[in-house]
Protein backbone atom coordinates (compact mmCIF):
# COMPACT_ATOMS: atom_id res chain seq x y z
CA UNK A 1 0.00 0.00 0.00
CA UNK A 2 1.16 3.62 -0.88
CA UNK A 3 0.64 6.10 1.49
CA UNK A 4 0.44 9.91 0.43
CA UNK A 5 1.10 12.60 3.30
CA UNK A 6 0.24 15.47 2.45
CA UNK A 7 1.83 18.75 3.75
CA UNK A 8 -0.36 21.92 3.82
CA UNK A 9 0.79 25.22 5.00
CA UNK A 10 -1.05 27.49 6.74
CA UNK A 11 -1.30 30.30 4.51
CA UNK A 12 -1.60 34.05 5.72
CA UNK A 13 -1.55 37.54 4.35
CA UNK A 14 0.65 40.28 5.21
CA UNK A 15 -0.44 43.29 7.19
CA UNK A 16 0.36 46.82 5.38
CA UNK A 17 3.08 48.42 8.08
CA UNK A 18 3.22 51.71 6.74
CA UNK A 19 3.92 54.13 9.19
CA UNK A 20 3.65 52.16 12.03
CA UNK A 21 6.61 51.92 14.83
CA UNK A 22 8.97 48.88 15.02
CA UNK A 23 6.56 47.74 17.68
CA UNK A 24 3.75 48.35 16.04
CA UNK A 25 5.22 46.29 13.19
CA UNK A 26 6.09 43.39 15.36
CA UNK A 27 3.14 43.40 16.83
CA UNK A 28 1.01 43.01 13.52
CA UNK A 29 3.16 40.84 12.21
CA UNK A 30 2.67 38.20 15.16
CA UNK A 31 -0.95 39.17 15.08
CA UNK A 32 -1.32 37.38 11.82
CA UNK A 33 1.61 34.55 12.28
CA UNK A 34 4.57 36.18 10.57
CA UNK A 35 7.73 37.04 12.03
CA UNK A 36 9.83 40.67 11.88
CA UNK A 37 12.84 39.76 10.25
CA UNK A 38 15.85 40.67 13.01
CA UNK A 39 18.10 42.74 10.56
CA UNK A 40 15.95 46.14 10.23
CA UNK A 41 17.14 48.54 7.34
CA UNK A 42 17.08 52.24 7.58
CA UNK A 43 16.45 55.13 5.46
CA UNK A 44 17.02 59.27 6.26
CA UNK A 45 14.07 61.46 5.98
CA UNK A 46 13.83 64.88 6.95
CA UNK A 47 10.13 64.88 8.98
CA UNK A 48 10.50 64.59 12.58
CA UNK A 49 7.23 62.85 12.47
CA UNK A 50 8.68 59.96 10.53
CA UNK A 51 11.65 59.12 12.78
CA UNK A 52 11.16 55.17 13.86
CA UNK A 53 8.05 54.62 11.53
CA UNK A 54 7.89 51.69 8.40
CA UNK A 55 9.12 53.50 5.31
CA UNK A 56 8.64 49.97 3.12
CA UNK A 57 8.28 46.67 4.00
CA UNK A 58 9.30 42.78 2.55
CA UNK A 59 7.01 41.27 1.49
CA UNK A 60 4.57 43.89 0.60
CA UNK A 61 1.43 44.42 2.10
CA UNK A 62 -1.12 41.62 0.66
CA UNK A 63 1.21 38.97 -0.17
CA UNK A 64 0.02 35.54 0.81
CA UNK A 65 2.88 33.64 2.97
CA UNK A 66 3.28 30.93 4.81
CA UNK A 67 2.89 31.07 8.53
CA UNK A 68 5.90 32.03 10.56
CA UNK A 69 8.05 33.93 7.39
CA UNK A 70 10.12 36.15 7.91
CA UNK A 71 9.33 40.18 6.86
CA UNK A 72 11.88 42.37 6.58
CA UNK A 73 11.46 46.29 7.37
CA UNK A 74 12.87 49.56 6.97
CA UNK A 75 12.05 52.36 9.36
CA UNK A 76 12.90 56.09 8.43
CA UNK A 77 15.59 58.09 10.56
CA UNK A 78 15.88 61.55 10.61
CA UNK A 79 19.69 62.49 11.76
CA UNK A 80 20.27 64.12 14.90
CA UNK A 81 22.45 66.86 15.86
CA UNK A 82 24.16 67.61 19.38
CA UNK A 83 23.38 71.41 19.20
CA UNK A 84 26.64 73.81 19.84
CA UNK A 85 27.64 76.16 22.93
CA UNK A 86 26.70 79.79 21.93
CA UNK A 87 26.93 80.91 24.81
CA UNK A 88 28.78 83.95 24.65
CA UNK A 89 29.19 84.37 20.99
CA UNK A 90 27.64 87.21 18.99
CA UNK A 91 24.81 86.82 16.84
CA UNK A 92 26.69 86.75 13.81
CA UNK A 93 29.18 83.93 15.04
CA UNK A 94 26.37 82.09 16.72
CA UNK A 95 24.35 82.14 13.64
CA UNK A 96 26.95 80.57 11.34
CA UNK A 97 27.68 77.97 14.23
CA UNK A 98 24.06 76.72 14.15
CA UNK A 99 23.90 76.41 10.38
CA UNK A 100 27.36 74.59 10.97
CA UNK A 101 25.79 72.06 12.91
CA UNK A 102 22.60 71.52 10.51
CA UNK A 103 20.18 73.41 12.57
CA UNK A 104 18.31 77.02 11.94
CA UNK A 105 18.41 80.27 14.22
CA UNK A 106 14.39 80.76 15.02
CA UNK A 107 13.63 84.47 13.94
CA UNK A 108 13.02 86.88 15.98
CA UNK A 109 16.15 86.96 18.11
CA UNK A 110 14.86 88.08 21.81
CA UNK A 111 16.89 90.34 23.55
CA UNK A 112 17.47 90.59 27.26
CA UNK A 113 18.69 93.94 29.16
CA UNK A 114 22.58 94.57 30.79
CA UNK A 115 24.44 97.42 31.97
CA UNK A 116 27.70 95.51 30.95
CA UNK A 117 29.16 96.79 27.56
CA UNK A 118 30.94 94.06 27.26
CA UNK A 119 28.34 91.42 26.78
CA UNK A 120 26.33 93.37 24.30
CA UNK A 121 25.26 91.84 21.27
CA UNK A 122 26.45 87.97 22.51
CA UNK A 123 24.75 85.38 23.32
CA UNK A 124 22.90 84.78 26.74
CA UNK A 125 20.42 82.15 26.64
CA UNK A 126 19.93 79.53 23.82
CA UNK A 127 17.33 76.58 23.91
CA UNK A 128 18.26 73.82 23.44
CA UNK A 129 20.53 73.95 25.91
CA UNK A 130 24.23 72.79 25.00
CA UNK A 131 24.86 69.40 24.12
CA UNK A 132 21.07 68.42 23.53
CA UNK A 133 20.64 65.83 20.99
CA UNK A 134 18.07 66.65 18.68
CA UNK A 135 16.88 66.38 15.37
CA UNK A 136 18.88 67.49 12.30
CA UNK A 137 17.29 71.03 11.15
CA UNK A 138 15.94 71.74 14.43
CA UNK A 139 15.26 75.37 15.17
CA UNK A 140 17.40 76.94 17.73
CA UNK A 141 16.07 79.37 20.22
CA UNK A 142 18.62 82.85 21.04
CA UNK A 143 18.34 85.55 23.53
CA UNK A 144 21.04 87.94 23.07
CA UNK A 145 22.56 90.88 25.48
CA UNK A 146 21.76 94.50 24.89
CA UNK A 147 23.28 97.18 26.45
CA UNK A 148 20.41 99.84 27.16
CA UNK A 149 21.07 103.21 25.63
CA UNK A 150 19.55 105.99 27.45
CA UNK A 151 19.64 109.70 26.93
CA UNK A 152 22.03 111.49 28.86
CA UNK A 153 20.14 114.51 30.83
CA UNK A 154 21.49 117.98 29.79
CA UNK A 155 22.46 118.81 33.27
CA UNK A 156 24.48 122.22 32.45
CA UNK A 157 23.46 125.04 34.98
CA UNK A 158 21.75 122.38 37.70
CA UNK A 159 22.84 122.53 41.07
CA UNK A 160 24.77 119.12 42.06
CA UNK A 161 21.72 117.66 43.87
CA UNK A 162 19.52 118.54 41.30
CA UNK A 163 22.33 117.04 37.99
CA UNK A 164 22.78 114.21 40.21
CA UNK A 165 18.74 113.69 40.43
CA UNK A 166 18.25 113.90 36.88
CA UNK A 167 21.19 111.43 36.15
CA UNK A 168 19.78 108.58 38.73
CA UNK A 169 16.37 109.08 37.52
CA UNK A 170 17.66 107.52 34.18
CA UNK A 171 19.72 104.69 35.82
CA UNK A 172 23.13 106.13 35.11
CA UNK A 173 25.58 106.68 37.67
Amino acid sequence: AVQIIIWQFTQVTAPDLGGMTQAQAQAALEGVGLVLHPSVAQQVATDPALDGRVASQDPPAGAVLPKDSLVRITLWRVPRVVTPNLMGMTLTAASAAIQAAGLALAAPVTEQPTTTPALDRTVAAQKPAPGVEVFQGSIVLLTIWRVAMVPVPNIIGMTVDAARAAVTSRGLE
